[in-house]
């Protein structure tokens, strides 16, 4: 078989499917195919508590879908089957409830000569709220899976977790953590998760969503220490700034870092899975200021619009503080944010989980 290509220079097809079809090929070739589940939407909890007495009212993000990766022979004449997956659907932030999120649906592709490739869906943020004084968990969405990559099946990153104790009689908080973001070959990177000793009345954390090389920034400082934390997203391209070890990318007070300057080296930017990368724009780029995150990175975390990235999460919402304030639609796979509000806030929606793709690049002919 001979190199794509014109007077000895290689010419690289790709043929992106955002919508279920069948391809019949009007010529044989062998490709690299990647399928991609669709991401999980986010959980959405509302009200200082459900029934008069202090709460923890919390809201996870979704998972990101699966990624199944094969260099197949695709024949002339024979139909294949393209199944894309729809992102978990938006909800509604409903006064005085909580509720789960939805998960993503599966994508495909076969053919009566190739293996099956299956990538999973995300799955659905998780939603509570607890009246007692006590100690208190929450799961984030998992990841999709994924089946009949002859090259690579990668697990989806799953949504932030939640953590931790309520230390007051009058301890109030809203948590709301991030989307997972779509693991390319480098990781299955997770929403920031939340970690909280619960002193204090009306607390407020919002981690941001998963990025393409690191999880969103890990939120784990007491009541005690600042009321209010929204953490950045993971970045587009790896390490993380030191995402894991606790207040890292973030800022006491409520604000947001800029970490624009920190979106990666020429060093970070290398050892991308598989070959030449065709996810070569996801490589740098973080979310901040509840922006929408660019370049693979996840939303950073927000008490208003929470961004959404390409195949990075986006971000969670803790107590936007007016009305029609929405969590950020996943992008390509990946997971929406949990969104939680306060009693009397109206009209605040957790926005789907990204919708799956598949991607075919023509190699040889």
């Amino acid at each position: 078989m001979a190199l794509v290509g014109v007077n000895g220079q290689t010419q690289i097809f790709d043929h992106y499917y955002g919508i279920s079809t069948t391809l019949t090929p009007a010529f044989s070739f062998s490709a690299l195919v990647h399928v991609i589940g669709a991401g999980g939407s986010g959980a959405a909890s509302d009200g200082a508590s459900s029934g008069g007495s202090p709460a923890i009212c919390m809201a996870t993000g979704g998972g990101a879908g699966g990624h199944a990766i094969s260099r197949l022979n695709f024949t002339s004449g024979v139909t294949y089957t393209i199944t894309i997956g729809a992102g978990g659907a938006q909800h509604q932030v409903v006064d005085g409830q909580r509720n789960d999120g939805n998960a993503g649906g599966n994508s495909s592709i076969s053919g009566s000569d190739i293996t099956t490739m299956t990538a999973n869906g995300g799955g659905a943020g998780q939603g509570s709220i607890h009246d007692a004084m006590s100690s208190f968990s929450e799961s984030g969405g998992t990841g999709g899976s994924a089946s009949g990559g002859n090259i690579a099946n990668l697990t989806g990153g799953a949504g932030g977790a939640i953590s931790g104790s309520a230390g007051a009689s009058n301890a109030t908080a809203f948590l709301g953590t991030g989307g997972g973001a779509v693991n390319v070959g480098r990781g299955a990177f997770a929403g920031g998760a939340i970690n909280l000793y619960a002193q204090h009345a009306g607390t407020m954390r919002a981690s941001g969503g998963g990025g393409t090389g690191g999880q969103g920034a890990y939120l784990n400082a007491s009541s005690a220490t600042s009321t209010d934390m929204y953490g950045m997203g993971g970045a587009g391209t790896g390490p993380a700034a030191d995402a894991t070890s606790g207040n890292a990318a973030i800022d006491q007070v409520g604000y947001f870092l800029n970490y624009t300057s920190q979106a990666g080296s020429a060093a970070d930017q290398v050892n991308m899975a598989f070959g030449q990368n065709i996810f070569s724009s996801l490589i740098g780029g973080t979310g901040y200021s509840g922006s929408a995150a660019i370049n693979g990175g996840g939303g950073g975390g927000t008490n208003s619009y929470g961004g959404s990235g390409g195949f990075g999460g986006t971000a969670g919402v803790a107590k936007p503080s007016y009305s029609n304030r929405s969590v950020g639609q996943g992008e390509i796979g990946s997971g929406s944010g949990g969104c939680v509000s306060d009693n009397g806030v109206a009209g605040n929606y957790v926005y789907r989980g990204g919708n799956g793709m598949v991607l075919i690049r023509v190699l040889e002919v």
